[in-house]
Order: structure tokens, then C-alpha cells, then sequence
């Protein structure tokens, strides 16, 4: 996060919709939900962007998610 100066909110938001998204005859998406239930988040996160699980990226992501799951993201 020190290369931008700030939280990357915008990429984290992003990141957080593409993982929510759910569509069936999706055969991406429903690898993605996959991956969510069998190792959870945080792993599906890891796995998919290679980030560090320490980052404070992966954290920002998951909040972002999280809050798009509660329809609390704008």
C-alpha cells in the first residue's frame, strides 16, 4: 500500500465484486465459489492473487466483501 499512499479502496472493491460474483453457467465463477467454500476467503484470496495472507491488502479485500455480502458497499 505504499506505492499508491493510500488505501486502494476502488481495487479492493473490485476485487471483493468479482469474488461475489455467482453465476452458475459461469464455469469461472463457480471454480471461485468453490474455492471460497472449501478453503474459505482469506485462501481463495491468496490463491487467486498470490498475495501474502499478512497483506494488508488481503484484509482490505475481505472487508470489502463482507460489507458487499451485508449490501453495505457503495
Amino acid at each position: 500500500m505504499d506505492v499508491v499512499g493510500e488505501q486502494p479502496i476502488y481495487l479492493a472493491k473490485a476485487i471483493a465484486a468479482a469474488l461475489k460474483y455467482d453465476v452458475k453457467t459461469d464455469e469461472g465463477a463457480v471454480q471461485i465459489q468453490n474455492m471460497i467454500q472449501e478453503n474459505g476467503l482469506e485462501a481463495a484470496i491468496c490463491d487467486i492473487t498470490k498475495l501474502n495472507p499478512h497483506s494488508d491488502l488481503v484484509k482490505l479485500i475481505m472487508e470489502q466483501y463482507h460489507l458487499l455480502a451485508e449490501g453495505k458497499l457503495d
